[in-house]
């Protein structure tokens, strides 16, 4: 089997930085609209939407409430997020950095790479959250004396809660996926150094095995 020579320029273009990248890193393995997150996300959002529906909440009330909530509990989930990713971009261990940077089959990335942009792109919809979050309080807040149509509120009562509901449904429904991502690295890690334990370890029995003389060999006849 005849070896792909070494392509610098392709090399560059998946090693760059940008978000077109990352995108492109994230949605390798699967499209983002049919990642498992992305549906309960849009069936959790249609299922809180209609309970609004059905018992006739007022929806300002809804949106004033999850806003509180997101900039109260989301800075939180961030932080456990980035302490995971922190985990996996410190890893030291040179021998599986080796292993896990090396392109997957079929692929152009890495398990490194797409580990990577499964915590950047959870960390940017969080952010996005909290963002979201906090727009909607300031806007609550500065907003609540501007006069405007009755349609128009109403329309942009339903966008914010949308949006609101979607990205902390999102952010929420990732943290299960985070662990997951944690225990399978922590598992990965584990593997990598109990083969390399026992690879030593033979290597030390081999070495001091003691060797058989002449005089041994001709006693066993």
């Amino acid at each position: 089997m005849t070896k792909q020579p070494f392509d610098v320029n392709k090399f560059r273009a998946v090693h760059i930085g940008g978000w077109s990248l990352l995108w492109s890193i994230y949605q390798d393995n699967k499209p983002f609209h049919k990642s498992k997150i992305f549906w309960c996300s849009i069936a959790g959002t249609t299922v809180a939407f209609v309970t609004i529906i059905i018992t006739e909440k007022e929806i300002f009330g809804v949106i004033e409430y999850l806003s509180a909530k997101i900039v109260e509990i989301m800075p939180d989930i961030l932080g456990f997020n980035l302490g995971a990713y922190v985990l996996l971009i410190g890893l030291n261990s040179q021998s599986i950095l080796d292993k896990i940077t090396i392109a997957q089959k079929n692929s152009d990335f890495s398990l490194f790479q797409k580990m990577s942009s499964v915590f950047a792109v959870s960390i940017l919809i969080q952010a996005i959250a909290l963002i979201y979050g906090y727009g909607a309080q300031t806007v609550i807040e500065i907003g609540s004396d501007v006069k405007v149509t009755f349609l128009f509120a109403k329309w942009v009562n339903i966008v914010s809660f949308i949006g609101l509901a979607f990205f902390s449904f999102f952010s929420v429904v990732t943290i299960p996926q985070i662990i997951f991502n944690i225990f399978q690295f922590g598992q990965m890690l584990h593997y990598n150094i109990a083969i390399e334990r026992m690879v030593r370890e033979n290597a030390i029995v081999k070495s001091e095995r003691p060797k058989k003389n002449k005089s041994s060999r001709k006693l066993k006849r």
